[in-house]
């Protein structure tokens, strides 16, 4: 346990009532947080993981990242917030 500590938004939404967002950083002061996904060139299942590559960019695999406080790919956050700006 600590004091204080730097999390990403979506960290700190899931952890609920046991983290207090006392600040966010604005979105301008670093480069765009990516999670980048690739299929591994020596995988023995490279269909099942390009499917589910397939299936985390798809509308369905989305919403289940922005029901989890991830914005969409390429989207601008809002500063204050954190979450995509309109």
């Amino acid at each position: 346990e600590v004091t204080a500590g730097i999390v990403y938004a979506t960290d700190a939404k899931e952890a609920g009532e046991t983290v207090k967002v006392v600040a966010v950083a604005d979105a301008s002061t670093h480069e765009p947080i990516v999670y980048p996904g690739v299929v591994v060139k020596t995988s023995k299942k490279r269909d099942v993981a390009a499917r589910f590559l397939d299936y985390l960019g798809s509308d369905k695999g989305r919403k289940v990242f922005e029901a989890r406080g991830f914005a969409p790919a390429g989207a601008a956050a809002d500063s204050a917030s954190g979450k995509p700006s309109k």
